[in-house]
């Protein structure tokens, strides 16, 4: 008999267990939701394409040169930067985008020329070919 009671007393605590794990992974969720939501009025200020530019310039960015690996239509390039003090292109990514009608090419490396420095003017978002979600700030060289 009193096997049985520890049997039924292990069977309710399961179940009542079991209940509260569920109850708590649904909480969990509504509360994603509502990150999720925040989430997303943040990227409607973003365009269609993943742009989403800075009302005044951002910083400046601590590169002296970039190589282009990707050319992307009517937006520029996406560049590897080379920092000051380093000899290959293994920094950050970037998006130089393109307003003097400049077309870019795979492989190019473009310099930073004297007096001009990169200034970062918002941010790209986009999914990478291995399917992961990218965010890289958006460039352009400038006057000082």
């Amino acid at each position: 008999m009193k096997n049985w009671m520890i049997f039924l007393c292990g069977l309710l605590s399961g179940v009542i267990l079991t209940i509260l794990v569920a109850f708590i992974l649904y909480a969990s969720q509504d509360n994603n939701d509502t990150i999720t939501s925040e989430i997303g009025k943040e990227e409607q200020q973003m365009d269609n394409n993943g742009v989403k530019m800075f009302e005044e310039p951002g910083d400046i960015m601590d590169v002296k040169s970039l190589k282009v690996f990707q050319v992307l239509a009517n937006k520029g390039a996406l560049a590897m930067g080379k920092s000051k003090g380093s000899n290959m292109y293994l920094g950050m990514t970037y998006l130089l985008i393109n307003n003097e009608g400049k077309s870019y090419y795979d492989e190019e490396i473009i310099n930073v020329p004297k007096g001009k420095v990169i200034r970062q003017m918002g941010i790209y978002h986009y999914p990478t070919r291995d399917g992961f979600e990218k965010t890289v700030p958006i460039v352009e060289i400038v006057d000082k």
